[in-house]
């Protein structure tokens, strides 16, 4: 009886970082990166597994809310700078990060307690709250120094319009 049985090519060497897709032997993009990262298999289902799972994500997740929230005070702090103003970006950008890890613990600690009051009858929720936990952390990092922007800048205006505060 034939079969369909034939042996795989043999593999090139490649780079560390480079990832293959199996059925097509080319590299993965970085969209398909990307949807992995933001898109990953659940953790393990314990609470060592479910913490486990979690830890190995928080540098990307505090590298990705830091770079928005640096690029936010960057642009506050121009704006302040522009005005004569001594913006207090590295303190700003510290207390943000410090508060986005310790929401960002409530991640694991929330998936923790639903597994244990309902282990295995609840599907895994470790990725969608990532997912709402990133978006939220980064749109908090833009959204209040352009809240502080769009003050200030309004405060410019009207001392500008009443001829308050100028020389």
């Amino acid at each position: 009886m034939p079969h369909d049985y034939h042996p795989a090519p043999a593999a090139k060497p490649r780079s560390q970082g480079d990832e293959v897709v199996p059925a097509t032997g080319r590299n993965r993009s970085l969209g398909s990166r990307l949807a992995r990262f933001l898109y990953p298999r659940p953790a393990r289902r314990s609470v060592g597994g479910i913490f486990k799972w979690w830890e190995r994500r928080r540098l990307a997740f505090s590298l990705i809310v830091g770079a928005g929230g640096g690029v936010s005070l960057l642009a506050h702090g121009a704006l302040g700078w522009l005005e004569g103003d001594d913006p207090i970006l590295l303190p700003a950008l510290f207390w943000l990060l410090a508060v986005a890890n310790v929401c960002y613990t409530l991640g694991p600690v929330t998936e923790s307690i639903l597994h244990r009051i309902w282990g295995r009858d609840v599907l895994p929720v470790g990725p969608h709250l990532f997912r709402a936990g990133l978006a939220l952390s980064v749109g908090v990092t833009f959204l209040l120094p352009m809240l502080l922007f769009g003050v200030r800048a309004a405060v410019t205006l009207v001392r500008s319009v009443l001829g308050v505060g100028l020389a």
